[in-house]
């Protein structure tokens, strides 16, 4: 089997995984790749850009977008930016005062319109901490996330087990605590995650754990249900 770091998911839809801890919890990471119809490439959060990585990247087709999802998903931002230097650098809005030293070509805005359409839908999720916008990729019915939920998130040090298991994520899919104590206005973020659950995806990409590959919207719902029972 070729050794590479890309995983084809669907036609024009990669990931590349990558270690990495918060605050000593092995959480992990994604970087999700679209080919849009234009051949461009539509990088999301992405992760460390190794030689590698770039020349795989780079033999799919020109990279066209990279984006900055929410306020916590930024690290490797300016890594992508100069690795390919023609594409534009798409930032959610706080973004601007947090990282100085990047330049943001446009901002992600809170209307949830999509540059990228009809090939990405986007709608942003308001109401919590996290400002993150959400994706749709409609040819491969992928749900592209960061920090929405996670999906069975294990790790065999101590740090990992307790934060999993406290925050009733071990081997599941669901909104981990820590992630339900981001959410201030729980109406007004209930209403676009009915939005979200609105789109046709069966798939969802995590940044921080598994890619679930089906029953995404039933396992979406259910995992919201704390959020959307409460605003009904």
């Amino acid at each position: 089997m070729t050794d590479t770091t890309l995983e084809c998911l669907a036609e024009d839809l990669w990931v590349s995984a990558a270690p990495l801890a918060m605050l000593g919890v092995q959480v992990g990471t994604r970087m999700t790749i679209v080919r849009l119809s234009d051949s461009s490439l539509w990088l999301h959060s992405p992760i460390a850009i190794s030689d590698k990585l770039k020349t795989e990247v780079d033999a799919l087709g020109p990279v066209g977008w990279i984006v900055a999802p929410n306020r916590f998903h930024h690290l490797y931002a300016g890594e992508a930016a100069t690795a390919w230097p023609d594409a534009k650098l798409i930032g959610e809005p706080g973004l601007v005062k947090k990282r100085k030293d990047l330049h943001f070509d446009a901002l992600l805005e809170e209307t949830g319109s999509s540059p990228w359409a009809p090939d990405i839908e986007s709608q942003f999720v308001d109401g919590t901490v996290l400002h993150e916008t959400l994706f749709f990729h409609a040819a491969s019915r992928t749900l592209i996330t960061s920090d929405i939920a996670e999906n069975c998130l294990t790790g065999d040090d101590l740090l990992t087990r307790i934060y999993t298991k406290l925050g009733g994520v071990t081997d599941r899919f669901a909104v981990p605590l820590l992630l339900r104590l981001c959410y201030r206005d729980k109406a007004r973020s209930a209403e676009d995650i009915r939005r979200v659950l609105d789109w046709d995806f069966d798939r969802i990409i995590l940044a921080h754990g598994e890619v679930l590959e089906s029953g995404g919207k039933a396992a979406l719902l259910e995992s919201y249900r704390w959020l959307l029972g409460q605003a009904a």
